[in-house]
Formats: C-alpha cells, structure tokens, sequence
C-alpha cells in the first residue's frame, strides 16, 4: 500500500470510529503523503464532525484541494466555533477557512467571500475582505 492509500484509509478508519486521536494522526499522515480529491468527503464530515480537535487541519486540508465541493464545509468553518476553541477570539479557524475559499475557484466560492463580507463578526468581514482583495475577488460587487 502506497502512503497516499495509507492515510486515506487511516483517515477513513478514524471517521467511521469517531475517534479524536486517530484522526488527528491519519490527518498528519494525509499531509505527508498529500492529499487528494479522494480524501474530500472525509474532509467534508470532519468539518462539522464534534468529536475530534483538529478542525484548523481539516480547514488547511480543504484548502490544499482547492475544489468547488470543499465551499459548504469551509463556509460552516467560518460561522462553527466549536466549544474547545471558544477561547479564540481572533477566530483561527475561521481565518483559515476564508482563506480556503479565497484560494478556491469559481462562482461558489467567490459566493460565500461575498456572504462573508456580511457576517455578523466583524472579525470574520475582515478576514473576508483581506482575503477576497488579496485572491482578486475585488472586482465582484458584495450581493
């Protein structure tokens, strides 16, 4: 079995346990070996999964594939605090998600940047509006 192969399935073993900690070393494994369209829907689950501590990876993850199907789980980013990083106020994985979607391409992404420039924490509009000037969004009108 290949590395690539080996981290998915470890990933894949981890999400069907629920378990935080193998998650969170499949996790380090898909990034040595690289991650893949493959490892999207796993990616997806764990986005909104509350079992685990590693969201700020799923995030990177997310934004390393770069694909229009990644746009609802880095929007849910964006707005989820979960309760073990309620304590950050400059709001990390939210940063991390907005900056996902300014690196993804196409209409559903630059979508969600527009949503963002709305948001009711104003720390989330800021990052949007860095990152949307930043990725070349500034052309397109807030809705």
């Amino acid at each position: 079995m290949d590395g690539h192969a080996l981290g998915l399935s470890l990933l894949a073993d981890a999400v069907k346990r629920e378990d935080g900690d193998d998650a969170e070393a499949a996790l380090i494994a898909c990034f040595v070996f690289g991650m893949t369209l493959d490892h999207l829907e796993l990616l997806v689950l764990l986005a909104s999964a509350d079992w685990h501590r590693r969201h700020e990876d799923v995030a990177s993850a997310l934004d390393e594939l770069r694909t229009p199907g990644a746009v609802g789980a880095l929007y849910h980013l964006t707005q989820w605090v979960p309760e073990y990083l309620a304590w950050d106020e400059g709001r990390g994985l939210a940063r991390k998600a907005v900056w996902g979607l300014a690196r993804t391409p196409g209409p559903e992404a630059t979508q969600a940047l527009r949503l963002l420039l709305d948001d009711p924490d104003e720390t989330v509009r800021g990052y949007a509006a860095k990152r949307r000037l930043a990725a070349g969004h500034h052309q397109l009108p807030r809705s």
